[in-house]
């Protein structure tokens, strides 16, 4: 696992780990916001927690709150 900074790298599909949750997500889809000049991903639940509700976060907030890319 790496943790998420500026330079990575994040496609649909990939899985990422919240680790004050302990919960995985997977990006289902995002899109750059230019007026935000910020990402936006869309977390959907990962198959080892399907009860879990899925989320929208941007990149700056996933970087503070320390999520990792698996």
């Amino acid at each position: 696992m790496n943790k998420i900074t500026e330079l990575t790298e994040l496609k649909v599909g990939n899985k990422i780990y919240a680790p004050k949750l302990d919960t995985y997500y997977l990006i289902v889809e995002y899109s750059y916001n230019d007026i935000h000049k910020d990402m936006y991903t869309n977390l959907s639940p990962s198959k080892e927690n399907p009860n879990e509700n899925g989320f929208m976060a941007t990149l700056s907030t996933m970087i503070e709150l320390g999520y990792y890319k698996c």
